[in-house]
């Protein structure tokens, strides 16, 4: 199976709509292994209180989100102007590891300007999906907001 899916315009590779499915939250280990970081649980509201706890990014509020029939939370995320810690693999560009797979296949950090929306969605009878309006290039943030937040919208998951 896919590590995630994604929808991106022909134009740019810096910006898209990601999906996950069941992602862990990833090691904060400074080696960044493809390891899940102990102790935390996967529901949104756990996934929601890790991200705002780690200290190279800034985090929004929490909202409460529906998204194609599952509930769950959104924030806001990017990486702190002051954070210099990067991955071995970042050439020096300042990241933040966010998720991994259950399988070792998946490894999603923050980087640099990148700029999140992430809906951490419940899964009825378990389980998470995660939905991520991503612009890597954070200058493109608020153009791609405007396109993608719509599609998002439409989206409509089916009962598992």
């Amino acid at each position: 199976a896919a590590a995630f899916f994604s929808l991106q315009p022909v134009t740019s590779a810096l910006a898209g709509i990601h999906l996950f499915r069941d992602p862990l939250p990833a090691s904060q280990d400074p080696t960044c292994p493809t390891a899940a970081e102990p102790g935390v649980g996967t529901s949104s509201l756990a996934l929601a209180a890790w991200i705002r706890s780690l200290p190279g990014l800034i985090v929004s509020n929490p909202r409460l989100v529906e998204v194609g029939g599952l509930r769950g939370t959104e924030i806001d995320v990017a990486i702190r102007s002051d954070w210099t810690q990067s991955c071995p693999f970042a050439n020096g560009l300042p990241t933040v590891p966010l998720f991994v797979g259950s399988d070792g296949q998946l490894r999603w950090v923050v980087a640099g300007s990148e700029r999140l929306r992430l809906s951490l969605l419940d899964v009825p009878g378990g389980g998470t999906v995660v939905v991520d309006i991503d612009a890597f290039d954070g200058s493109l943030w608020e153009d791609l907001l405007a396109v993608a937040t719509p599609i998002v919208q439409s989206f409509v998951f089916a009962a598992p």
